[in-house]
């Protein structure tokens, strides 16, 4: 707000307001200061009948608080129909002064809905920019009571006082104060002038206004349905019969009540708070002696009568009162209303019948709202009634019966949330079925409620309506937390079928004392038809569920014949189960008898990405427990049990609340477990583990027998390997023996070409023109020569020399070697290398299978491209058992390998390469190598896309065949 620093520290002399004292909030300080002005105002102005001083008296009081320098009030003659300065205080401009003697100027202020000022917070007044020079301001409002004009009041300074939103409001309501007094006092001066002609015309004008009063306030009324609105139209005829402010009181036959007031300090006792003043003042106050003798009560004085109820935290604004009763018989119930002024005397004896038919008007229009309301509510009730008996009997589906029956009551009545719990008696708690909400986060279905906890958990326990029409005085109560908004209000009522408790309907609203006691009796009715339909609807849906066991079972038992794959069959099985269980997650560990663990071989649901392939040590957790022990478990709370381990619930952010676990077992002997979490309506109970139970013996058998295929075809595969490998290692020494007697008969003529040539070149002068052949003989000869040379490589029988080396080090010497400067100028390299442990290799040989790889990239590449080395820690499986191993990955994205040739290129002598380019040498002499390492060499390519090579190397030792040498030894 605009006005905060401004209004806290203004002057509002006898009634000071100290910036220090008030509270923080803003709005606070300014409702403090606008109750403030408009105290001293009734008190300025209820001190007196004669006009004069009221005016004066009103006109100084506003000059002072609202901080003006001057001000007037104006009037219209009846008689002439012309504006009259009654009152002025300072020296108002002339402009303004002109200006309010006008009837187009200010007399067109007294027929505007709200104060005028300039500057205005909002832009508008700018009529009034042109009366006053710059840096002045004024703020003018009507004096009018109902429709009846009497004048304005203007207040001026020299200074710009921009009056904020709170403050013009605030100018307006003491205005209308300030109107009611000059009323009053008009009307005072007109009884004293009361005899011959005055007095004849006194009597006619009240005669006419009762008639003219009691005429539209039956026609204002008789169309109100509404009790609400009803009442704020009853309190806003108080004017009309003399009175500032007005009270009103109405106690229901099922002793609700109703109370509004236009009293300042009283206006904001609604609600709960309004109905507790009510109470007091129908015991303690002149309403409850109105009520009892059933007959009106004049007080001249209120301070002096003790019939008038006072309290420390009431303003004593009001002076005399009139208060009549309002008889409702034909709806059983009873009211009154009380008209007030801040003066004393302001009412006579002859207001009394006035306000009596008026009353009476004001009676029969209540009841017929209450009647109306009484007809509404019961045909609401009946519709409400008939529409959860046709979701009842037309919809099967349990939950979406009840969410239906839901959403009919959230709409029908008041409130904020609707929910359903079904009771389970013996694991103690009230489950939400259906539930029907303003907030998207609030309660959700398979919320829990402990039984004897809150309002749901006694009306559950004790069987009984429990109403907390103001949760914070309800013993116990906590906030149910974020996303279910501010729960002021709750109606929790059982479900009974006989003594059976079958769950609770439960009502919340963020009104206190939002429920009635007819709201109570309507959820009642309804709790008792509902309780038959859930009854029907767990029927259905128990048969249904059997059904779905069997199709379920069915299913898995065509699994096991349908598909042999093991992975098919573990997905179809934990797809099934978590539709049939209803939970969040289901997943199968198996045992792995090479590794003596467990690894998760399937899994459905939340959190079933992540999972997957993890490995748990047997006996580790809930489901290695089950494993180990060979024993099915329900664990409602893990956070309960000594066996749950939440490594997996931190790093795949998945919450697991509880778990349904049970052992797969073949031909005695348990294989692994299923373990399904988190059940998304209630908990586990023993029909899901026989359930799980009966689902795990079929189960076993399907993943017994696709283990058995899957375990032939991985035979299967390794013998095809063995055949191939032994079929390559034919061709490579075949190959071998070849090469090494070629290499030796054509080494020796190469050397004696070589030397001769060398010879006759030294011997020539530069220019000779034979010396470029010469040159050309020795560069093909040395050509031949390295061939030779790689042949001689290829077919050595000789053992690799172990040593203990660091590879990433080995590494990092090949990628300098390759990856020159003209290299790098047009391909981009990226180095991943991981820590990898000391291991035994032969450096050299090492080493020159990662130069020729690298080579081999750079060339498949010659435009340029991305070369990538990296280094990992890896698992390999070896004659059956899983190996630690170091993988070198060697990556580009040059022109790839085609699939035809993928099969060829560690065969000796074969290449892609042109003619010159390359022997076809070093990818064999290369696999020779890694193999020699006991270790493997492994290639990707897609064409165009890119190649990439992996070569694996034992890390712990197995690198060395029986026989081979160690740091040279033998």
């Amino acid at each position: 707000m605009q006005h905060g620093t401004r209004i806290a520290s203004r002057p509002c002399g006898a009634y000071p307001v100290d910036a220090a004292n008030l509270p923080t909030d803003v709005d606070v300080q300014a409702h403090i200061w606008s109750l403030t002005v408009l105290d001293r105002v009734s008190g300025a102005v209820g001190q007196s009948l004669d006009l004069t001083t009221v005016l004066e008296s009103g006109l100084a009081v506003l000059v002072e608080l609202f901080d003006f320098e001057a001000g007037a009030v104006v009037m219209r003659e009846p008689a002439e129909r012309k504006l009259h300065l009654a009152c002025q205080r300072g020296v108002l401009p002339p402009t303004v002064e002109r200006w309010l003697r006008d009837e187009a100027g200010g007399g067109r202020i007294m027929y505007e809905p709200e104060p005028v000022a300039w500057p205005h917070p909002a832009g508008r007044g700018s009529s009034l920019a042109d009366l006053v020079e710059s840096g002045q301001s004024l703020v003018c409002a009507p004096l009018r009571v109902e429709d009846e004009p009497l004048g304005l009041v203007v207040l001026t300074s020299e200074r710009g006082r921009e009056l904020s939103p709170v403050e013009l409001a605030t100018f307006g309501r003491a205005s209308v104060r300030l109107a009611v007094a000059v009323r009053n006092a008009l009307r005072y001066r007109l009884a004293l002038d009361g005899a011959g002609e005055a007095g004849s015309h006194l009597s006619f004008d009240r005669d006419h206004l009762r008639v003219s009063l009691l005429y539209q306030v039956a026609r204002d009324l008789s169309s109100q349905l509404d009790t609400d609105q009803l009442l704020d139209q009853v309190l806003s005829l108080a004017p009309r019969l003399g009175a500032e402010f007005a009270y009103i009181i109405i106690e229901e036959k099922d002793g609700t009540l109703h109370f509004k007031s236009t009293a300042p300090g009283r206006e904001e006792f609604v609600g709960a708070v309004g109905r507790r003043l009510a109470r007091h003042m129908m015991k303690n106050g002149v309403e409850g002696w109105v009520l009892e003798h059933r007959k009106p009560l004049l007080i001249v004085d209120t301070l002096a009568d003790a019939r008038w109820y006072k309290a420390p935290y009431l303003l004593e604004i009001d002076r005399s009162a009139l208060c009549v009763p309002l008889p409702m018989d034909r709806a059983g119930a009873r009211g009154a209303w009380t008209l007030t002024s801040s003066q004393p005397g302001a009412f006579r004896a002859d207001d009394v019948p006035l306000a009596e038919s008026v009353a009476a008007q004001v009676s029969v229009a209540l009841e017929n709202t209450l009647l109306f309301r009484t007809q509404a509510e019961r045909s609401m009730q009946l519709s409400l009634i008939n529409e959860m008996s046709q979701a009842a009997t037309s919809i099967l589906s349990l939950d979406l019966m009840l969410n239906t029956v839901a959403e009919a009551i959230h709409r029908r009545f008041d409130c904020s949330r609707v929910s359903i719990f079904l009771v389970d008696a013996e694991a103690g708690v009230a489950t939400v079925r259906g539930r029907a909400d303003v907030y998207a986060d609030g309660v959700q279905v398979g919320h829990q409620q402990r039984l004897g906890q809150g309002p749901v958990g006694q009306a559950a326990q004790e069987c009984r309506t429990v109403l907390a029409n103001d949760v914070t005085h309800f013993p116990g109560y906590s906030p149910p937390g974020h996303g279910f908004g501010d729960v002021r209000a709750e109606l929790s009522v059982p479900m009974r079928l006989g003594s059976k408790i079958v769950g609770v309907l439960d009502l919340q609203s963020e009104k206190i004392d939002a429920f009635s006691p007819h709201d109570v009796a309507t959820m009642e009715l309804l709790a008792d038809q509902l309780s038959i339909a859930v009854e029907n609807a767990r029927l259905y849906d128990e048969i249904r569920q059997r059904v779905d066991e069997l199709t379920t079972l069915n299913e898995i038992s065509q699994a096991i014949t349908s598909t042999l794959d093991l992975q098919e069959t573990l997905t179809i099985i934990t797809d099934h189960i978590t539709r049939l269980l209803g939970v969040a997650a289901t997943s199968v560990v198996l045992y792995d008898k090479a590794r003596n663990d467990l690894w998760f071989a399937a899994a459905s649901g939340e959190g079933s990405d992540y999972v997957r392939d993890m490995r748990l040590a047997m006996g580790q957790g809930v489901v290695g427990w089950v494993a180990q022990h060979g024993e099915p478990t329900l664990v409602p709370d893990v956070s309960k049990d000594p066996r749950w381990f939440s490594n997996f619930d931190q790093e795949s952010n998945f919450t697991t609340r509880s778990i349904l676990c049970v052992p797969l077992q073949a031909k005695g002997q348990t294989i692994g477990a299923i373990e399904a979490m988190n059940k998304e309506k209630g908990l586990f109970n023993q029909e899901d583990l026989r359930l799980l139970t009966s689902l795990a013996a079929p189960a076993a058998t399907a993943i017994e027998n696709a283990q058995l295929y899957e375990e032939l075809r991985l035979g299967m595969r390794r013998l095809e390997e063995t055949q191939a490998q032994l079929v390559q290692s034919a061709k490579l020494a075949a190959v071998g023996q070849l090469a090494a007697g070629v290499a030796h008969e054509i080494n020796n003529p190469l050397t004696s070409i070589i030397g001769f040539t060398h010879l006759l070149l030294e011997d020539l002068p530069p220019d000779h023109p034979m010396r470029t052949d010469l040159e050309t003989i020795d560069r093909e000869a040395a050509r031949a020569r390295q061939i030779v040379r790689g042949l001689l490589d290829f077919a050595r029988a000789g053992a690799p020399v172990l040593v203990s080396v660091d590879l990433n080090a080995l590494v990092e010497e090949a990628v300098m070697l390759v990856c020159t400067r003209s290299v790098l100028a047009k391909i981009s390299l990226t180095k991943d290398l991981s820590p990898l442990p000391p291991m035994m290799l032969d450096a050299n040989q090492i080493k020159q299978v990662l130069v020729n790889l690298l080579n081999n990239a750079v060339q498949a590449m010659p435009g340029g491209g991305r070369l990538t080395v990296a280094t990992r820690l890896t698992e390999r499986e070896i004659d059956g058992v899983y190996r630690q191993m170091a993988a070198i990955y060697v990556s580009d994205n040059g022109v790839g390998i085609s699939p035809e040739n993928l099969d060829r290129i560690f065969d000796p002598f074969f290449t892609t390469k042109e003619v010159g380019q390359g022997t076809g040498l070093g990818l064999s002499v290369s696999y020779g190598i890694v193999e020699k390492h006991n270790g493997r060499i492994e290639v990707e390519s897609v064409p165009g896309v890119g190649s990439t090579f992996i070569v694996l190397l034992p890390t712990d030792g197995a690198n060395q065949r029986v026989g081979e040498s160690v740091d040279g030894e033998s």
